[in-house]
């Protein structure tokens, strides 16, 4: 509605012009009239510059005789090409042409009005141009009829369904022009003369008004009204007998006869020269012009209104380009009112987004405005960012027009806001970046399911070009792979749905196959039916091998391929439950290879394991395919066997497992031998649970293990007890350093030759609040499994250490041995230097050691042992004989005393076994440069059998056993200087 009434206020505009025209007669309403002709031609400026909004002015003959901007824009005729051509041959298409020529005469002529109504014209072009067209009738300045057809372009105002009326009558038919009415008066105020024109025009004859006395009865409005004019008439006299007789016309409202109201200026004029005498009275009708000073009033106040609330924001400002209008739309859209932007400096600090930008929109704007004026052209709209008042940020098209025909005057500037048409267009942009470069395949297919386009990924992924595929089915890559009814239930969804998701096989045009993750989508037309629907994939072949690869990293074992602990720990779960259902027991066996570090170290980790995957195909094949066969890690096993009708078949398998692995493995070139010692426990009678079940297992394969190897053992409840006890010892275990419960004792060894003490091994006691004396073999490998032995054995070095010092007053060579786990070596661990610290000799200092450690073969072993070597520390391999033993060791490392096993002690006799293998041992390491140690000796025959088999040293109770400190010390002062044989 509010192009309606800006076409309404066009129209009226346009016909005042006239209106005022026909006025330049009336010679007295001069000053009036150049005020009419201004607000006039202000308007018809407008009118003429107005954008989007065409306005043609047609003669009696149909002939152009007015033709504003918009009406070259929108039909592409300059003016000079328009005026004077005929209506028809400019727009009206050929079709139409008779009809529109009869109309048009039939209304000129005085017929039938020409309704408003949305026509196809056509332009300069023969292109059709759709409009909504208003039609108004006038006259010009001889009376002669014309038309002035005011059309809409809906091409771009169609969006806006404004049902355009046309709802106000024009003016009435303009006054025609006549001789100016008269009266002439005596001096006696008698009233001697009215002329025809007056009666004609106020209906008061002669007798009507003999006198200016009937004159105030009978012509003015209301007595009231007749006084004031009379007083204001009789000033006027005054000021004119004064002013060399100038009369001030005066404006007056006249009742006439037949009871109308007309308005005039009255003029007086003396005949004789004084207007005591005769005076003429002429009465000029201004009172058309009074209606049309109301109309324009009317006029300018619905321009106002029309522009105040058009959905468009406007601002008008003046020619100091302070902002004197802005309209509602521009308040609601913006948030500013004319007291926060009253001039172009407000403007620019706070609509423009900041100072930088406003300089920059500040002067294209002013250039666009040279333009304008250099060439003649309409403003060319400019793109501009507005910061609301609330802090937003919008984008506008800003235009200008100026009012009165020059951009150095006011201006008028509207803002269309096309925010959200620019975040659109952003939109599409984006959509064709992400379409273009996305790394995903993407394509779209018509609602016949043909390709209709595809991005590049899609044929860098598939291998096809673009021409290859389009116009080709959707379905053109899918795999031979997928089930035959997958593209029967993909399309059965998508038309329930409109998506579809997941994984999919395709097939390269090379003929690969590849899994992809397919995203389908459909766009709907507005009544539902298909558009199109796009597909969106991506490649992920190398993810889902990579997931698979993962999965089975993360269940079954790389070497041997049988499912790990985390799989073990989930099919025993799942297992469990199923003996809950059927009520059927199941058995886990906890299964150990014997002796196969002594295999992985002498032939090799590669293979060990070629042993170990040998290994599990034995166990594999030893059981039921039901069952479940495991690798923990290492040399660990696990079987699981479920839905036991005959618990006797646990055993039968358990000695198949052990049988099989007791078979040599011949390894290349190499043959091996283990055993294995297994461990069995039962669900549901031992355990309810997955971490119960397998440490009851474990606990059963360590009872196996210390009967013998080679052997199965069930778990017991007193196994059970036995590993709490272990278990509440370790926790003790773990205070006992820093509770001071520790203490070495030292047992004196005997130089056979000399019979002296010189040397002693320190053994560490414990000393258990509750338990008392903990035997060394109960919490030593407690010490060595849990890692406390490192802190421990520091702990008995720093003790030796002190000791040595003490001892060194009884001899300087003083030495003390003590015994370094295996696991100590993992550690580095600087003894040297506390000695020296300390001022001990490393040659006080003897460092015990089994041959596992040996056998460990490790660089930082070896290393350690080099470094006591130059550090003056001796070595001793303790219990030599009952191991592994091997002479390659003793050649590698740089020994010193090889000390036989009380095994061999406790049975020696002149025929026994064990005296020879006594007698070879030092024999051997007499030969190797070594001395001999031989431990456990208890009775003189043995002491007298070693010396004789040409023994070093000897340390047991023949002659003392393990003493603490102190009374090892009074031992000390005892036999010094003396043999104790």
């Amino acid at each position: 509605m509010y192009l309606v009434a800006i076409l309404i206020f066009i129209s009226l505009a346009a016909l005042v012009f006239y209106l005022f025209h026909l006025r330049q007669k009336i010679s007295s309403l001069t000053v009036s009239q150049d005020k009419a002709l201004e607000s006039d031609e202000r308007f018809r400026l407008l009118l003429q510059s107005i954008p989007n909004v065409s306005v043609q002015g047609y003669d009696k003959h149909r002939r152009v005789n007015f033709w504003n901007k918009a009406s070259e824009k929108l039909y592409g005729y300059s003016h000079s090409e328009a005026i004077g051509q005929l209506l028809e041959d400019l727009i009206i298409p050929d079709e139409m042409r008779e009809t529109v020529i009869e109309l048009t005469d039939n209304w000129l002529a005085g017929g039938q009005e020409i309704p408003a109504d949305e026509l196809i014209l056509k332009n300069k072009f023969g292109q059709p141009v759709a409009v909504y067209s208003s039609h108004v009738m006038s006259h010009d300045q001889h009376g002669n009829p014309e038309m002035y057809c005011i059309d809409i372009d809906l091409t771009t105002h169609k969006q806006d369904q404004i049902a355009i009326q046309y709802g106000e009558d024009k003016f009435k038919n303009i006054i025609k022009s006549s001789p100016v009415p008269y009266l002439l008066h005596d001096s006696a105020k008698n009233i001697i003369l009215i002329n025809d024109v007056f009666t004609r025009q106020f209906g008061y004859t002669l007798e009507d008004l003999s006198n200016l006395l009937d004159w105030g009865l009978k012509v003015y409005p209301d007595q009231e009204y007749g006084l004031e004019i009379q007083s204001l008439w009789k000033k006027r006299f005054e000021q004119a007998e004064r002013n060399s007789g100038i009369f001030e016309p005066l404006e007056i409202d006249i009742h006439c006869k037949n009871g109308e109201l007309r308005t005039v200026i009255a003029d007086a004029s003396p005949v004789t020269g004084s207007f005591h005498d005769d005076v003429l009275i002429s009465l000029y009708d201004i009172t058309e012009r009074k209606k049309t000073e109301l109309a324009l009033k009317h006029s300018e106040a619905k321009s106002r209104s029309i522009i105040e609330a058009s959905p468009i924001p406007f601002a008008l400002h003046n020619t100091q380009r302070d902002v004197v209008f802005i309209n509602n739309a521009f308040t609601r859209q913006y948030g500013y009112t004319i007291e926060d932007i009253p001039t172009y400096l407000e403007w620019g600090e706070k609509v423009y987004p900041d100072e930088a930008y406003g300089h920059k929109i500040q002067k294209i704007w002013r250039q666009r405005f040279e333009e304008a004026i250099e060439t003649g052209n309409p403003f060319k709209p400019l793109e501009i960012e507005i910061r609301c008042k609330n802090g937003e940020i919008r984008t506008a098209m800003a235009s200008a027009t100026p009012v009165m025909g020059s951009f150095s005057g006011e201006i008028l500037v509207s803002l269309y806001d096309i925010t959200e048409r620019k975040k659109e267009e952003q939109q599409r942009m984006l959509a064709a970046t992400v379409f273009q470069y996305s790394s995903e395949g993407m394509m779209a297919t018509d609602a016949d399911r043909k390709i209709v386009t595809v991005n590049p990924a899609f044929c860098r992924i598939t291998g096809y070009s673009k021409d290859e595929v389009l116009g080709k089915p959707a379905l053109l890559l899918i795999s031979d792979k997928q089930h035959l009814t997958f593209s029967d239930n993909l399309m059965e969804e998508l038309e329930s749905k409109g998506e579809w998701q997941g994984e999919i096989w395709n097939k390269r045009k090379n003929g690969d196959d590849f899994i992809a993750w397919l995203t389908v989508n459909t766009i709907y037309n507005d009544d539902g039916s298909v558009h199109q629907r796009v597909a969106l994939f991506s490649d992920i072949t190398e993810k889902k091998e990579a997931e698979m690869l993962a999965l089975r990293r993360a269940n079954y074992d790389d070497l041997t391929g049988l499912p790990n602990r985390n799989m073990f720990n989930d099919r025993l779960a799942q297992e469990i439950k199923k003996s809950n259902r059927t009520e059927k027991p199941l058995a886990v066996f906890f299964l150990d290879l014997d002796k196969f570090k002594e295999v992985n170290d002498t032939f090799g980790h590669q293979v060990g394991d070629h042993l170990l995957i040998d290994a599990a195909k034995r166990i594999t094949d030893c059981v039921r395919e039901a069952d479940t066969v495991s690798r923990l890690g290492g040399d660990e096993f696990t079987v699981i066997l479920a839905d036991l009708d005959d618990v006797h078949s646990i055993e039968r398998i358990a000695n198949n497992i052990i049988d099989s692995l007791s078979q040599p493995f011949q390894l290349d070139e190499n043959i091996a031998y283990v055993s294995a010692s297994i461990g069995i426990t039962l669900y549901p009678n031992d355990a309810q649970n997955v971490s119960d079940l397998l440490k009851n297992a474990d606990q059963a394969m360590y009872m196996a293990k210390d009967s013998g190897r080679g052997c199965f053992r069930y778990f017991t409840k007193k196994m059970q007890q036995s590993a709490w006890e272990r278990f509440n010892l370790l926790n003790d275990l773990r205070v006992a350093l820093s509770k001071q419960q520790f203490e070495l004792y030292y047992q004196p060894i005997m130089d056979l030759k000399t019979g002296k003490t010189h040397k002693a091994e320190a053994l560490i006691r414990w000393h258990h609040p509750e338990r008392g004396m903990v035997n060394p073999a109960d919490f030593i490998p407690l010490a060595e499994d849990s890692g406390l032995i490192i802190e421990i054995g520091n702990w008995v070095f720093q003790q030796a250490v002190q000791q040595i010092k003490l001892c060194q007053r009884f001899s300087s060579d003083f030495q003390i041995s003590i015994n370094k786990s295996p696991i100590q070596f993992r550690e580095h661990s600087d003894w040297i230097a506390v000695m020296e610290q300390e001022g001990v000799s490393g040659s006080n200092l003897v460092i015990e050691i089994t041959e596992g450690v040996l056998m460990e073969s490790r660089e930082q072993v070896e290393e350690q042992l080099l470094n006591f070597r130059d550090g003056g520390i001796q070595v001793a391999i303790d219990d030599f004989g009952t191991g592994y033993s091997s002479l390659s060791y003793l050649n590698k490392f740089d020994i010193d005393y090889l000390k036989i096993d009380q095994s061999f002690t406790r049975n020696l006799s002149p025929s026994s076994s064990e005296m020879a293998l006594s007698e070879a041992i030092i024999v051997m390491a007499h030969k190797l440069g070594l001395k001999v140690i031989a431990e456990g000796v208890e009775t003189e025959q043995q002491c007298d059998l070693l010396t004789e088999a040409g023994c070093d040293y000897i340390q047991g109770y023949v002659f003392s056993k393990p003493l603490p400190a102190e009374q090892f010390e009074a031992f000390l002062e005892t036999t010094t200087d003396r043999k104790i044989r």
